[in-house]
């Protein structure tokens, strides 16, 4: 039972993440469940992310990266992955320490739907200039957090968007007819809905149910990208969109390296005396 409530999450609520981010987390727990975690060395493929840091120029640099979500335990966090505590917390300590502006560095597929639009509108809402530099991926959640900045920057390569949403559902009716198994949940009456998502599939009422589910937590994540940036529904249909593509469909505000990134965001501060 000692990874119920990750098993619930990863394959039972919805995600705004692409398909391979949730591949990532998917395997990443099948093989904690295949191995002893107390003989588990991970320091040959560990990445941790960067804690937040203001530099000389008065400039917070928040790293928004791997996979998203609440309540990550310390073992995802020293992973890469990021918390939307986390990100709360750093914004809140930027503005104490009367950062000037935000630099989002951005390298995730995205993550789970619960909690993103909370920690998206703090970002958007931290009163402080804020630009997002993107140099490889922010898809997903992780655009929501982005589409609050000043300004988007991308490097040529970098995949932006997967404005979306997606309940990793699979139908194991087949393997549970083999095994000889067969749902008989007892519910209360009236509950028909109780049961959904409880294997091994699922009714017509029970898929009703679940995409207003989705539909609903597609509408926090589009509503906040429209507050904020003029983006067709053409450009959210779940896709990434390379560079060029994303800055002609208003993802991003313009393709550049890192150096214009944040000469932008000085551009966009007072730096006079800056000597923090």
């Amino acid at each position: 039972m000692r990874f119920a409530h990750i098993t619930n999450a990863v394959y039972r609520q919805p995600w705004n993440i692409t398909p391979g981010g949730w591949l990532s987390v998917h395997e990443l727990l099948q093989s904690r469940l295949a191995v002893d975690a107390e003989n588990l060395d991970l320091s040959a493929f560990v990445n941790p992310r960067p804690d937040l840091e203001v530099d000389s120029n008065g400039i917070a640099h928040i790293h928004v990266t791997g996979v998203l979500g609440k309540n990550l335990s310390q073992i995802e966090r020293s992973c890469g992955n990021t918390g939307y505590e986390q990100l709360e917390a750093e914004i809140a300590d930027a503005v104490k320490a009367e950062a000037r502006g935000i630099l989002l560095h951005l390298n995730s597929p995205g993550g789970a739907a619960t909690g993103n639009v909370e920690t998206s509108r703090m970002v958007a809402g931290s009163g402080l200039p804020t630009v997002a530099w993107v140099d490889e991926l922010a898809a997903s959640a992780a655009y929501a957090i982005a589409s609050g900045a000043t300004s988007i920057v991308a490097s040529p390569s970098a995949q932006v968007g997967s404005i979306g949403t997606i309940l990793p559902l699979v139908d194991t009716s087949g393997q549970w007819e083999q095994r000889g198994l067969k749902p008989a949940y007892i519910t209360h009456t009236g509950g028909d809905l109780k049961d959904a998502t409880w294997p091994p599939s699922f009714s017509e009422a029970h898929r009703e149910h679940l995409q207003e589910m989705v539909d609903d937590f597609f509408g926090q994540f589009r509503d906040h990208v429209l507050a904020h940036r003029d983006v067709s529904a053409s450009a959210m249909r779940g896709q990434t969109l390379l560079g060029a593509r994303a800055k002609n469909s208003n993802l991003v505000d313009c393709i550049g390296s890192y150096s214009e990134a944040y000469e932008e965001l000085l551009a966009k501060v007072d730096t006079t005396g800056s000597g923090k």
